[in-house]
């Protein structure tokens, strides 16, 4: 969504600390990151800032709560599925 390697972005879905004991690694891992930060612009914002409506169907795996849902970061209309459907409004 953002053009963005998940790296640049920060989000990090699999993984994370509380899956094994890290602590005699000599690297720790990332931390479990699954919401696309709010600082990100997505390419559904950008199309509406140009004029065109915008829909958005399928998987949405970047932040269901408030803000981060797809309604709030430029979708005009959104049905995913995460184990409900969520609408963009």
């Amino acid at each position: 969504m953002s053009g963005q390697y998940g790296a640049r972005t920060g989000v990090y879905p699999v993984g994370g600390t509380d899956r094994f004991d890290w602590s005699n690694r000599s690297l720790r891992p990332v931390d479990k990151v699954t919401e696309l930060p709010l600082d990100r612009d997505i390419i559904a914002k950008q199309l509406k800032a140009a004029g065109y409506v915008t829909g958005m169907f399928g998987k949405w795996h970047i932040g269901q709560q408030g803000d981060r849902r797809p309604g709030k970061r430029g979708f005009d209309e959104a049905i995913a599925r995460m184990g409900k459907h969520l609408f963009g409004r």
